[in-house]
């Protein structure tokens, strides 16, 4: 369980994360600032949702993630021992068989640094902190203890645990709740009683399951998150920023509370078996291990696409492009200008995904363009000998069948002035800068290159190249990378915004 933050507001610069299309044996693979799951999501065992991101347990033990990656918490670590999981706001944590704890994702607070031991049951996440529940009964927790949410009560008869936005509440072998840390809307004040079974915690609001199949709610109830349906047929709770899920005997969900982005808002049936609920969308698991997502998707932490028939992909900023086998593309991510929103047709062999632009490469060599087009880097040229495509943040570019490389859209760097020649082979454009590969292994750079991102190294034995936002990327003909322009983050990356 986790919380929406409303304590920190972030002032994010955009920056457009390109990558070359490549070729896959049928199966999506994703990473950076969107993830989504390289598989057709079946069998799935447990599922827990974060803020922007989503998280499930395979069969297997291995760990799938989706949606929001800025900090690396759509990417779980590898390994097949795991046996529970739980996403916080920006992190995870994943509980091992050997009863150790893995954390990946935000760590500023030291929130997924976990502690060392094997003696873990079970563990919760919160919005900067997490929790950790020991076969001795007692708790241990990390992380950001601003409000006391990181100081766990004292005892060893603890046997459930979850964590809010900044409270943390515990679960009693008694059947009582205790709560912890910040308590401006009592959220930290649990009812008094001794017949609970589970509990829940949201962003600043509480629910437990009593014994006799009842909810209870407390806490911050503006949207009537707290306000518990009524009924005692409910086997499960889960609690997200401002609304809360519970699934009932019959297999069918509840929803109520905050319901701006759909959160709240249940799908139909009676085949399911577990809920979760993140900041601003949610999760269930159905009894064929599919999973049901709904809400909020900006960042696609709802709904991904899948399937095994994927050829091509390539990402732009903040969405993707995958080319199928048939010749048709899917989009998905964000769709602010259409960039996602993908045409028609069964013929397209290439697709580009760039800032909010992108373009589609026809089987007859016409390009088509679409999504954001403010400098025309949408309204591609006329022509059918065209043989390959990039797009970058505002401009886009193509090689024409006799080698030669055209440029469209904004050159307030250079970007479309494209070298003469007719010798070019692969061409990679992102951010405002854009590199092309000749026939005799040689690399040329043009555009913005403050970072040194187009000041391509020499030689002439490359074979594949990769424009990032501030710095680019060639493989060599031996099989070893080469990287230059921005390396604040690694041996080449983008600087910290």
């Amino acid at each position: 369980m986790m919380g929406n933050s409303y304590r920190r507001i972030l002032l994010i610069s955009t920056i457009f994360f390109c990558l070359v299309s490549s070729v896959f044996a049928g199966e999506i693979v994703g990473w950076g600032i969107q993830k989504t799951p390289n598989e057709l999501l079946t069998n799935i065992t447990a599922i827990s949702a974060g803020d922007y991101h989503s998280i499930a347990l395979k069969p297997d033990g291995s760990i799938v993630g989706w949606g929001n990656n800025e900090y690396g918490q759509a990417i779980p670590p590898v390994g097949n021992d795991f046996v529970d999981i739980v996403a916080g706001y920006n992190h995870n944590l994943g509980l091992k068989s050997d009863g150790s704890i893995v954390g990946w994702g935000d760590n500023f607070w030291g929130q997924a640094t976990v502690p060392e031991g094997n003696d873990f049951v079970a563990i919760a996440a919160g919005d900067d902190h997490s929790l950790a529940l020991k076969s001795d009964g007692s708790i241990v927790c990390w992380g950001y203890n601003g409000e006391g949410q990181a100081t766990p009560p004292a005892g060893n008869d603890f046997v459930a645990i979850a964590a809010g936005y900044a409270h943390s509440l515990a679960l009693k072998s008694d059947g009582s709740i205790v709560g912890w840390g910040w308590n401006t809307a009592g959220q930290s004040t649990p009812p008094a009683g001794n017949d609970f079974v589970a509990i829940a915690s949201g962003a600043h609001h509480g629910l437990a399951l009593k014994s006799d199949g009842s909810i209870v709610g407390w806490g911050w109830d503006d949207y009537d998150q707290a306000t518990a349906p009524e009924g005692n047929d409910f086997v499960a709770i889960a609690a997200g920023g401002g609304h809360s899920l519970a699934l009932k005997s019959d297999g069918s969900i509840v929803g109520w509370g905050r319901d701006f982005f759909g959160e709240a808002t249940v799908p139909d049936g009676n085949d399911f078996v577990a809920v979760a609920a993140g900041g601003h969308h949610s999760l269930a698991l159905k009894s064929d291990g599919s999973i049901a997502g709904w809400g909020c998707n900006d960042d696609g932490q709802s709904t991904v696409p899948y399937g095994n028939d994927f050829v091509t992909i390539d990402a732009g900023s903040r969405y993707s492009l995958g080319l199928k086998s048939d010749g048709s593309i899917v989009g998905w991510g964000q769709d602010n200008y259409g960039q996602a929103t993908v045409p028609d047709g069964n013929d397209f062999v290439e697709i580009a995904a760039g800032g909010g632009c992108s373009l589609g490469l026809k089987s007859d060599g016409s390009i088509i363009g679409w999504g954001y087009d403010n400098y025309g880097q949408a309204t591609p040229p006329d022509g059918n000998d065209f043989v390959a495509i990039a797009a970058g943040a505002y401009h886009s570019l193509a090689i024409k069948s006799d080698g030669s490389i055209v440029g469209w859209g904004s050159n307030d760097y250079g970007e479309t002035t494209v070298p003469n020649g007719n010798d070019f082979v692969a061409i990679a454009a992102c951010g405002y800068h854009s590199l092309a590969l000749k026939s005799d292994g040689q690399l040329v750079g043009w555009g913005y290159n403050i970072y040194g991102q187009v000041t391509v190294p020499d030689g002439n034995d490359f074979v594949a190249i990769a424009a990032g936002a501030f710095h680019s990327l060639a493989i060599k003909s031996d099989g070893s990378i080469v990287g230059w322009g921005a390396g604040t983050v690694g041996l080449t990356g983008f600087p910290h915004y």
